[in-house]
């Protein structure tokens, strides 16, 4: 069983340089045919193998004959190749002795009193060498640098520095003034050296500002006639609005001047309402005081009878006097009563005086008590009342 062993890409690599560049010895490779040849002819003879006459099959067809003439070509054609073998052996060995002698010339020829001379030469251009690959070295660093610096330049802004008249040199005295004027070029230590900075983008050329200069300007005049287009929209919206706002200050004017007359009418209704409510209560106070008064008059009265009825020792005078205070008594009684009645008259005017220009119909539409819900709507409730007490005292 035959076993296969790996091989890794650059064993392969090496394999195939090795059979592109190496010699290919023909002679050596004959002579290595032939020998195989009498080896497996001796291989048949040692195991009996030999092919027998008038045997034309195809194994035995393919070995070695055994007899007189196969025997003579063989040695012949093995000597032949033994000879080609050993000429080209002679000639590699002399290619080799050659090789060998013209390198020991060149040796000494290096060696010798002429090479000694040309010594001191050769170290001075190893010197010059070196130097020159040195400054090659610091000149690489240099580009370098400067490479970076050139970057930096286009990414970003930088300043230059230079003297006035370095400037007018190189733009002319009348471009630098300008310059300066428009603080574009800015004075920097003047008193010691009189320098001019200027701190801006040099990456683009000029034709490149030329052609953005004139896209700037066409952009201008685009932007001032849509300037005067949208201008003259405005003041017409303009007109519009003026007018509209002074319509609306004087609405709202004429609104303010409403609005004061409707606050001093409301005041003029809370004064009233408050002058209400106090005789209203100073009314209170008085009837408050009356009934008093006739209710002690009236337990006055009831005490006395009491007495009478318990005394009984004079029935008939007694009811003589009763009578008589009786008479006395209701004739004060309807002399208070007539009193109270003009009194309750004179209060009933005064609050209907009153009451008039509060039954005038509100801005809702309604002037009942029943629907304001204001504090107004107590006061007609309570002259109501205080007409019932009146009737309830004449009842009395």
């Amino acid at each position: 069983m035959v076993s296969t062993v790996s091989l890794t890409a650059q064993q392969v690599r090496l394999v195939n340089m090795k059979v592109d560049y190496s010699e290919n010895d023909s002679s050596f490779n004959s002579y290595l045919d032939v020998v195989n040849k009498v080896m497996k002819l001796s291989n048949t003879i040692l195991r009996g193998e030999l092919p027998e006459d008038g045997d034309g099959s195809s194994e035995n067809s393919q070995k070695v004959n055994f007899d007189k003439d196969s025997i003579k070509e063989l040695k012949q054609l093995a000597e032949l190749r033994y000879l080609e073998l050993q000429t080209s052996l002679e000639t590699k060995k002399t290619i080799y002795e050659n090789w060998e002698q013209s390198n020991e010339s060149i040796v000494k020829r290096l060696s010798s009193d002429a090479l000694n001379k040309n010594k001191p030469m050769l170290e001075k251009y190893k010197s010059e060498l070196q130097q020159r690959m040195f400054r090659i070295r610091e000149m690489y660093n240099a580009v370098k640098k400067i490479n970076r610096e050139v970057e930096a330049l286009v990414v970003s802004k930088t300043t230059l520095m230079v003297t006035y008249q370095e400037w007018v040199d190189k733009l002319g005295k009348e471009f630098t003034d300008k310059l300066i004027a428009r603080q574009y070029l800015k004075p920097f230590n003047r008193e010691v050296e009189g320098k001019y900075k200027v701190f801006d983008n040099f990456n683009r050329t000029p034709e490149e500002l030329k052609k953005s200069n004139e896209a700037m300007k066409v952009d201008i005049e685009k932007l001032t006639v849509d300037l005067t287009e949208y201008k003259d929209k405005w003041l017409k919206d303009a007109d519009v609005f003026s007018k509209v706002s002074s319509l609306l200050m004087q609405e709202l004017e004429n609104r303010n001047i409403k609005l004061d007359t409707n606050e001093e009418e409301e005041e003029e209704e809370d004064e009233e309402e408050d002058e209400d409510r106090r005789r209203y209560l100073l009314n209170k106070e008085i009837e408050g005081e009356m009934d008093n008064e006739m209710n002690n008059e009236i337990e006055d009265e009831m005490a006395d009878m009491e007495l009478d009825n318990d005394i009984n020792e004079d029935p008939e005078g007694d009811m003589d006097d009763e009578d008589e205070e009786h008479e006395e008594h209701d004739g004060n009684i309807t002399s208070e009563e007539q009193d109270d009645e003009a009194l309750s008259e004179e209060h009933l005017d005064d609050e209907h005086v009153s009451e008039e220009p509060m039954d005038e119909p509100t801005p809702e539409g309604s002037g009942s008590p029943e629907e304001l819900k204001d504090g107004s709507n107590d006061i007609p409730v309570d002259i109501n009342e205080e007409k019932d007490y009146g009737s309830d005292v004449e009842m009395s």
